[in-house]
């Protein structure tokens, strides 16, 4: 009877442990999110990046069983399209169990846009513990101070709360506690910065002190994070970043066992008048901890790498398959996973806010493998049937193809010539034919018959024009006819 009892306990739905049910979701959220906008990655175009992912990650939550609400959301500083505060995500069906939910589609916008290192998609989610107060603490400023600290320098100021780890401290000072609590020389401590303007007095006081610094462009969450790993050979991350980004931060760190501190910084007199009439004029001095930030144990941190971090590796791509790093995170459990996924993207769903697409579709993901495997695919080649299934999907993968538009001159430096044919890629497609259309033969042929003056010296390593093979027996194992890009 004892036994049974025991069973019935052990197996009772309020027994179950909700986070670990929806945890992969918020992963798989943020992996989609990578993909659906690495096609804009040194695309220069931020705002596309951003709404990109932002429709990826609705996608996921459209089929999520939660009651998710966005308590922190993005776009609002930088007028990106974002998810924004007060918008219920998920399923929303009764039973169902309810998330505050902070999110910042892409940390590194500017990063993503230059095809710099240091981009991330993130997401921090928690189960409120009671039904008034949020789980995760909005801040109504744009920036903070912060100072992010390691596990060992936490326990340390836990221990001894007399020591100088404060984010009002002058930093000199910090930087000598931590070196002493991690047995280093001043020169020895790791102290990264984001590189701006309104950092410069943090950035003049390390190298006053002679402390190793490291300065970024952007991506202020990995970076507050890096301190709490122990693979990233940083020690401390000190300055005025995004407020929405530290509550993002504060729950990793939960979850890690790092630590951080951070304070409200008005920008402006009219931004700490608008403050002080919202009814946090008391709080400015406040200095709030990671815990204040992210309350309770039912915290966990999802997020994917997609340009390096010294959180996670980018996204990397080989033909078809793309492969993505991610970690997940429980602050209940303490546990961290680090997740390499394979994506085989011409069999992968990806679900859309703005449109389900699977498989290749017209404007979906002929053009994103496309852009993947850095070929422009022209979508006349495809002849698209029903549920935006691409017949031709084996023989594009064969013989990857794209349209090119190559002007060229003679030999003899007084002839311009515009050749437009197909191209074979050759990584890909191996022997295989490129699949052409009518036009596309007519075009050819006539560009040939144009192009019989050239002589075979015109075949070289950096572009090939080799419209007839008789005409360049030398080379003949490399041309077919087509142009060639020399990475081919």
């Amino acid at each position: 009877m004892g036994v049974s009892e025991t069973v019935n306990r052990q197996s009772s739905p309020s027994n179950f442990d909700i986070q670990r049910m929806v945890a992969f979701d918020f992963l798989r959220a943020t992996e989609i999110a990578a993909l659906n906008c690495l096609q804009w990655l040194g695309k220069g175009n931020k705002e596309a990046a951003d709404e990109a992912a932002c429709d990826a990650i609705r996608g996921m939550f459209d089929i999520t069983d939660m009651c998710g609400e966005i308590v922190i959301g993005e776009g609002i500083k930088d007028e990106a399209p974002g998810l924004f505060k007060g918008e219920r995500v998920g399923m929303w069906r009764e039973g169902s169990p309810k998330f505050d939910i902070a999110i910042d589609p892409i940390d590194g916008t500017t990063n993503m846009s230059k095809g710099m290192p240091n981009a991330i998609s993130c997401i921090a989610a928690a189960i409120p513990e009671n039904g008034s107060e949020p789980a995760l603490q909005e801040i109504p400023a744009f920036y903070m101070t912060k100072l992010a600290y390691p596990a060992s320098v936490r326990q340390a100021w836990l221990d001894d709360p007399g020591l100088p780890i404060d984010v009002d401290a002058p930093l000199s000072e910090v930087i000598r506690v931590t070196a002493k609590i991690l047995g280093k020389s001043i020169r020895d401590v790791v102290v990264m910065v984001l590189d701006r303007p309104r950092n410069a007095s943090f950035i003049e006081e390390v190298r006053h002190i002679g402390a190793s610094l490291r300065m970024i462009g952007d991506g202020d969450i990995a970076a507050a994070l890096a301190p709490a790993l122990y693979s990233s050979n940083i020690d401390l991350y000190v300055g005025i970043g995004g407020a929405p980004e530290g509550v993002l931060a504060a729950a990793a760190l939960r979850c890690l066992g790092g630590g951080m501190q951070a304070k409200i910084w008005p920008r402006n007199d009219e931004q700490r008048a608008s403050l002080v009439a919202g009814g946090w004029g008391d709080q400015l001095d406040t200095i709030f901890r990671s815990k204040d930030l992210a309350r309770g144990n039912e915290i966990l941190f999802a997020a994917t790498g997609i340009s390096d971090s010294p959180l996670l590796k980018g996204v990397e791509v080989r033909g078809s398959t793309v492969t993505t790093h991610s970690v997940l995170m429980r602050a209940k459990s303490g546990t961290v996973r680090y997740m390499t996924t394979e994506h085989h993207l011409e069999r992968k769903t990806i679900h859309l806010r703005s449109k389900w697409r699977h498989g290749m579709s017209q404007r979906g993901w002929d053009g994103r493998l496309a852009s993947f495997v850095g070929i422009c695919v022209a979508p006349s080649h495809f002849d698209f049937g029903p549920r935006g299934q691409s017949p031709n999907l084996r023989n594009f993968w064969k013989a990857a193809y794209r349209k090119i538009v190559s002007t060229e001159l003679s030999p003899s430096g007084n002839q311009r010539m515009t050749t437009r044919v197909l191209v074979v890629n050759r990584v890909l497609s191996g022997k295989s034919e490129p699949i052409e259309t009518k036009a596309d033969r007519q075009l050819t042929q006539q560009q040939q018959r144009r192009s019989r003056t050239l002589s075979s010296n015109h075949c070289r390593r950096t572009t090939r024009v080799v419209p007839d093979k008789k005409m360049c027996r030398s080379a003949r194992s490399n041309c077919s006819g087509f142009i060639l890009p020399s990475r081919y």
